[in-house]
C-alpha cells in the first residue's frame, strides 16, 4: 500500500507544475474550456500484510493542490472478509464491511491546496498473518 499513493500525487504534482510553467508563458488554458493537462487518471497495483490480529494499517501525507481524487479499490485477495476505512483530513473516504475479493469500493479524496493532506487506511479481515493484494483505479 505504501507505493500506491505515490503516482496519485506524482500525477497532481506534475499537473500543478505544467498549469504554473503555462501560467508563466501566458499559455494557461482557458479555464472553461477543458485541457488535457488539468485532469488525471491511471491504475496502480497494491499490497498489503495483515498482521496477526488481522489489521493493516497505513497513513501518508502528501500535498494534493486542492484536487478531489476518486477512487475505486479492489481487493483480489486473500479470499477473507474485509471492514475498511478509507480517510482524508481534507475531508472523503469511506467505511465498507462485509467486503469480499472482488468487490469494487469507490470514494473521493479531498485534497487541500494550502496544506498537506493525511490519507489513512485501515483494514481489518477475517484471517490473519496473510499478503493482500488489490488495485486501485484512480481520477481526478
Amino acid at each position: 500500500m505504501e507505493q500506491s499513493f505515490d503516482p496519485v500525487f506524482k500525477s497532481i504534482h506534475g499537473d500543478l507544475k505544467k498549469n504554473l510553467e503555462a501560467a508563466e508563458k501566458n499559455t494557461l488554458a482557458d479555464s472553461s474550456t477543458p485541457s488535457s493537462f488539468l485532469k488525471g487518471s491511471g491504475s496502480i497495483p497494491f499490497s498489503f500484510h495483515l498482521d496477526g490480529t488481522g489489521k493493516y494499517n497505513y497513513s501518508v501525507e502528501q500535498y494534493g493542490a486542492g484536487k478531489t481524487v476518486h477512487i475505486i479499490a479492489i481487493i483480489t485477495d486473500p479470499d477473507a472478509v474485509y471492514s475498511i476505512t478509507v480517510q482524508s483530513s481534507d475531508g472523503g473516504g469511506g467505511f465498507w464491511s462485509g467486503v469480499k475479493p472482488g468487490q469494487e469500493l469507490k470514494c473521493d479524496i479531498n485534497t487541500s491546496f494550502w496544506h498537506k493532506t493525511k490519507i489513512s487506511v485501515s483494514i481489518q479481515a477475517n484471517v490473519t498473518n496473510m499478503d493482500g493484494h488489490g488495485k486501485i483505479n484512480y481520477s481526478y
